[in-house]
């Protein structure tokens, strides 16, 4: 998926190397859920939301919505995707078979859906994965996801629209600059404070420390690694402060606080 649009213009002269790309975001989504899953449970997530109360119902094959819990919709979500990738009819690997006319229309779905996730997961389990040290790594992979959904307009702006704020705060668009500085010049902020913000566009009240890369995706300009916290042995653990340091990072995000899932 990452290399959809070279995939498409490659194929028809025979390049059929990229398959594995597309299964990039499938994987990181799905590997970053799965730290967090133990506490989306039935009754901590009784629906799959995401910011500003916004729910997700899931469509059966026959169209039908239904209201269904956060874990059981993510696990539709990454049935379905890891269905869909292995079949050769879809995403074929073989020189003589071709993609289906109904390619784009399937990626632009599981690109959707992903997207569901990661919303559900800045919403609802932010706070576990900054005591996990791993919302630099949520974020480096939203700011692919976006970065690349720009290029190739596989989700509509009205599904996008909830996170924009975090667009803004990781600075994923030219205006994105404009907008920072404008508010900074509006509260008389010196250079110096719109600079601790980090030259690689992270969001943190400190010194932005340097991100670590996704090891398949490379260097992300955008990755925040935030305010280095406290070692805590396990998410449960945390106390009260480390948790109100969790919601002070989603604010500076852009997000609201998720309720906390937390058994």
């Amino acid at each position: 998926m990452l290399r959809y649009g070279r995939r498409k213009q490659t194929h028809s002269s025979g390049g059929n190397d990229d398959n594995d790309e597309a299964i990039d975001f499938f994987q990181h989504i799905n590997l970053v859920y799965g730290t967090v899953s133990e506490y989306c449970t039935m009754s901590g997530c009784p629906d799959m939301t995401g910011p500003t109360t916004r729910q997700y119902l899931w469509f059966d094959e026959k169209g039908k919505k239904t209201r269904v819990a956060a874990p059981q919709y993510v696990d539709y979500v990454m049935t379905f995707t890891q269905k869909t990738l292995n079949d050769e009819n879809i995403f074929p690997t073989k020189f003589e078979n071709d993609f289906p006319v109904s390619f784009e229309s399937i990626v632009k779905k599981i690109h959707r859906l992903l997207f569901h996730v990661l919303a559900h997961l800045y919403h609802s389990h932010f706070r576990e994965l900054l005591v996990l040290n791993l919302h630099a790594h949520l974020n480096c992979i939203f700011a692919h996801f976006i970065l690349f959904n720009d290029r190739f307009h596989l989700i509509d702006d009205k599904e996008t629209e909830i996170l924009h704020d975090l667009v803004v705060a990781l600075r994923l668009h030219p205006e994105s600059e404009e907008a920072a500085a404008a508010a900074a010049a509006a509260s008389g902020c010196s250079a110096t404070a719109v600079a601790a913000t980090g030259d690689n566009g992270s969001v943190s009240g400190e010194a932005a420390a340097p991100s670590t890369p996704l090891p398949a995706e490379g260097e992300c300009g955008s990755c925040s690694s935030g305010p280095e916290q406290p070692p805590v042995s396990h998410p449960s653990e945390a106390t009260s402060n480390s948790s109100s340091g969790a919601v002070d990072a989603a604010g500076a995000a852009g997000l609201p606080p998720g309720p906390d899932t937390r058994p």
